[in-house]
């Protein structure tokens, strides 16, 4: 249901399955919160294909969203990236179940676009570090056309930690100074201090 925050413990070896009805040309955005334990969240469509993956890979709340091709019940399958010692907390919701109305395929493609960023990022070849710029930078543009704090300040921080990653520390600095900014905008004091470990980590090594 919209809006309710269903808080459960994850146990290792387990995964937890949800459903959620929708029409076609919905709109449905989802929230995942964990702490240290890396987690999962896969929306399955009627059919059993997944439709949008949201990788929590820090402690914080993340979120992803997608439009329905389809009507019927969809699924979200909530599971641990990580061989697990013990049991797992996490919070999900359902931010938003809506018609869809436009810029929300923008907003999609600028998630779907981060996302494959921060997978392509996680090569740390020098090729999949460059595709994994690109489309960050992607992503960054798209979030620029729908004023977006949040989705922009994400962006940068990845596009950051890339440019750190490909020894380009000066243009990382840039892109960490300026999610900074964005965060404290979006009062995500959480965020802002993981950027400003990133800026601390350059100026140490420069």
């Amino acid at each position: 249901k919209p809006g309710v925050v269903i808080v459960r413990k994850l146990l290792p070896s387990q995964s937890h399955l949800y459903r959620v009805a929708a029409a076609r040309d919905y709109f449905v955005r989802l929230a995942l919160e964990q702490g240290a334990t890396d987690l999962e969240l896969v929306a399955l469509d009627p059919g059993g294909r997944p439709v949008r993956t949201v990788h929590a890979l820090e402690s914080g709340l993340e979120s992803g969203s997608f439009i329905t091709q389809l009507s019927g019940t969809f699924q979200l399958s909530v599971r641990s990236l990580q061989p697990m010692s013990r049991a797992a907390v996490y919070r999900l919701k359902i931010a938003e179940l809506r018609p869809a109305r436009p810029g929300d395929e923008t907003r999609t493609a600028a998630e779907k676009a981060l996302f494959e960023g921060k997978r392509l990022l996680s090569g740390r070849t020098p090729g999949s570090l460059r595709e994994s710029l690109q489309k960050t930078e992607m992503a960054l543009s798209l979030w620029r056309a729908l004023g977006d704090t949040r989705g922009q300040a994400l962006a940068l921080d990845q596009a950051g930690r890339i440019r750190s990653e490909l020894g380009e520390k000066g243009e990382a600095l840039k892109s960490f100074l300026q999610a900074l900014g964005l965060w404290k905008s979006a009062a995500d004091l959480h965020r802002r201090v993981g950027s400003l470990v990133q800026v601390g980590t350059i100026y140490r090594d420069l």
